[in-house]
């Protein structure tokens, strides 16, 4: 009689697993944290930052204009590389990646499988080869995100000078 109780408890709990993992995953790729208006209004390139959405979220700098009052250093800035956190939309991290590259600092921001990050921890790999004027990096992400960058920095201690958690 133990055997049978015990074998159905497996059973169930096997099931149980399953059908989270089918209707969990999609569920959860579904579900994201809305950007704010002020998020999608600080994807507009202005005179200070150049922003392209094509492949990830890219603010890059632009060159100085005489009597600019933008802090940053001149010559060649470090770069941050960002990962998002679990279920947010990667343009809610836009008012503070324009804030970055104000400041003289290009900022790429990586969309991510199923916007859960440890699902693609390797998406900073290709950004060093697009960007070889940017000698220094940071890598950095929000929550889960920045587990992954955590993961990705230990990984590729030669590739990243600098790690930054946020609420990680």
């Amino acid at each position: 009689m133990r055997t049978f109780t015990w074998r159905r408890r497996l059973v169930y709990a096997t099931v149980s697993l399953l059908l989270i993992g089918l209707i969990g995953v999609p569920g959860l790729a579904l579900y994201t944290g809305a950007a704010l208006p002020d998020a999608t209004e600080a994807m507009a390139t202005d005179a200070m930052v150049q922003v392209d959405a094509s492949r990830w979220l890219v603010f890059r700098p632009l060159p100085r204009p005489p009597g600019s009052t933008r802090l940053g250093p001149p010559g060649t800035p470090t770069g941050l590389i960002f990962y998002p956190g679990g279920g947010v939309d990667p343009i809610a991290y836009a008012p503070l990646a324009r804030a970055i590259a104000g400041a003289g600092h290009p900022v790429i921001i990586l969309p991510v499988t199923l916007r859960l990050a440890f699902f693609d921890v390797d998406a900073a790999s290709p950004v060093f080869a697009t960007f070889p004027e940017i000698r220094r990096w940071a890598i950095g992400g929000h929550s889960l995100g920045g587990v992954a960058a955590s993961w990705y920095a230990r990984a590729n201690p030669d590739q990243v000078s600098g790690l930054i958690l946020w609420a990680a």
